[in-house]
C-alpha cells in the first residue's frame, strides 16, 4: 500500500489481517482456494509467509506449485 496520504493508506500485512483491504476493494478475504500470491521486500516477505502458513496456504517451487511463491533474490542478502 503506501505510507503518503492515501485512501488505502497502510501496512499490506495489518490491512489483510483486518481484512480492511479486502472490505476497500469489495473482495473476499483470502481463500486457499482462489488466492496465488507473490510478495516484496525482506521483512515483509517473512511476516507474509507466516500469516499465509498460518492460514494453510502452501509455499511453492519451481518443481512443486503451491499458493504463493517467494522471490529468493529479496531474500538472500
Amino acid at each position: 500500500m503506501t505510507r503518503e496520504p492515501f485512501r488505502n493508506r497502510g501496512r499490506i500485512t495489518d490491512l489483510i489481517t483486518s481484512e480492511q483491504l479486502f472490505n476497500d476493494i469489495g473482495l473476499p478475504p483470502l481463500d486457499i482456494e482462489t488466492t496465488h500470491h507473490m510478495c516484496g521486500s525482506p521483512g515483509m516477505l517473512e511476516e507474509l509467509r507466516g500469516m499465509f502458513e498460518a492460514r494453510g496456504f502452501l509455499e511453492g517451487s519451481h518443481s512443486e506449485p503451491g499458493h504463493f511463491v517467494i522471490e529468493k533474490a529479496f531474500v538472500e542478502r
